[in-house]
């Protein structure tokens, strides 16, 4: 059929466009029958219970819809009578308030429906996050490509942890690579905006969302004498000043609704988190917190994280100054502090590491590109992105070391894709030859 006449059909007659919607709402149904039927009740996500992360935010904005203090938990307590009256009893709620202005509206339906929409939610940024993540290494997503990275984010152990217990991470993740994505792709206001979620979990991002802020882009800078314009790549720029005002608007929306709806939540909040970390707690962190009170026992832990976090900072603080106009390789750098801040975060669970798919699937999809190039010319002598299956299988041993000894174990699969991100830098760096800005943008890299 012409093609003047297939775009004069309805979309209804196209048998194209059927096939995609039955594609689509079967592939919907099957994977809201997946959660139904296996993931929720894994860990009982349709009642509160100390496995249901959900139930706290769920039970935290509640809480505030009825007027009460979400940082009250003690027994009778209007956060406890709205668990309880869930059919359970929650843990306690250790988030920044205005988090709760998320969960305003789910907190609305019964928790078995809005523990189902949130999973399915989440699940959705997480494919976002991988579509970006291809597209931020310069690749198409063709088969091949969606099935490897497919592959790879499901058998990483923490993508599953983290939909099992209906965490807050994998939003998490979708807006750090949103908003990296928006200021690669000309879009600085969206992606300030958007890193303000961010604050959501200031504890796992204090290194990464200053980064996000001050991604480098190019403009024209000045006329030479032959009237050619030059570009100059810079991170401080009017792009960099419209993200500073996408991020300053976002922190205005959750002052506003957090000091209009609870003034002295601030205060309320700094207690309940400070009440909460016991030898124990510290002890269960896979950061080097874990370190710390592994070096220790129970005496100095926090010194000693201290230190150790702020050798942290520094690394991360001279790695930016020395790429901090590098927009060719400043995903790289994004994937590096992404872990850096992982290892230096003071509250970190191991459901947190599905952060780590920035690194993982970013460097695994540069390294095939690269072996790609390799092939085509001759040159390649070894698959170095087979080792990121031994990757994949890293975390399971790991994390049943960690659970029966201590936390700090889990860190090496931190300190592997760190090692891992630096090598295909590395790499990266000497066989890519040098593109233009204009050439890096267009491709996402």
């Amino acid at each position: 059929m012409p093609p003047d006449q297939l775009r004069s059909r309805p979309f209804y007659r196209n048998k194209n466009y059927l096939t995609a919607i039955l594609l689509l709402f079967g592939s919907f149904g099957l994977l809201v029958w997946l959660d139904i039927a296996y993931i929720m009740p894994i860990k009982r996500l349709d009642i509160p219970n100390l496995d249901n992360d959900l139930s706290v935010f769920w039970s935290g904005a509640r809480t505030v819809w009825q007027g009460g203090n979400p940082y009250d938990f003690n027994p009778g307590s209007l956060f406890h009578r709205i668990a309880n009256a869930a059919g359970g009893d929650s843990d306690i709620f250790l988030s920044p308030f205005f988090l709760t202005l998320l969960f305003l509206p789910l907190s609305a339906l019964p928790l078995n429906v809005a523990a189902l929409a949130w999973l399915v939610f989440s699940q959705f940024v997480l494919g976002v996050s991988v579509y970006l993540l291809v597209k931020l290494a310069g690749q198409r997503l063709t088969p091949p490509v969606l099935l490897q990275a497919v592959l790879l984010v499901v058998f990483w152990r923490y993508s599953f942890e983290v939909m099992i217990l209906n965490n807050l991470s994998l939003l998490m993740l979708g807006a750090a690579v949103v908003s990296y994505y928006c200021s690669r792709t000309g879009r600085p206001l969206r992606a300030g905006l958007v890193a303000a979620l961010l604050l959501f979990k200031p504890q796992l991002f204090f290194l990464t969302l200053p980064l996000l802020l001050v991604v480098p882009t190019t403009s024209p800078s000045r006329e030479t004498s032959s009237g050619a314009v030059e570009n100059k790549t810079s991170w401080l720029n009017r792009a960099t000043y419209r993200r500073w005002l996408g991020f300053l608007a976002g922190c205005l929306v959750f002052g506003i609704y957090s000091f209009g709806v609870f003034p002295g939540w601030v205060g309320e909040w700094l207690r309940a988190a400070g009440g909460r970390y016991t030898p124990q707690f510290d002890s269960e962190m896979a950061s080097v917190r874990s370190v710390a009170a592994l070096i220790t026992g129970n005496q100095l832990v926090t010194p000693v994280y201290l230190l150790l976090a702020a050798i942290i900072c520094l690394a991360a603080l001279v790695m930016w100054w020395l790429n901090r106009n590098n927009e060719r390789d400043f995903t790289f750098l994004l994937a590096l502090v992404s872990g850096l801040n992982l290892l230096a975060a003071p509250y970190t669970r191991s459901y947190d590491f599905c952060l780590l798919l920035i690194p993982l699937l970013f460097c695994f999809l540069k390294l095939r590109q690269i072996e790609q190039a390799a092939r085509k010319q001759g040159r390649l002598k070894f698959h170095w992105s087979l080792l990121w299956w031994a990757l994949i299988i890293l975390p399971w041993p790991l994390h049943l070391l960690a659970i029966t000894s201590t936390f700090a174990w889990e860190n090496l699969v931190t300190l592997s894709l760190i090692t891992a991100t630096a090598l295909t830098w590395r790499l990266y760096s000497k066989k890519e030859a040098p593109v233009t800005s204009s050439a890096a943008t267009s491709a996402g890299v």
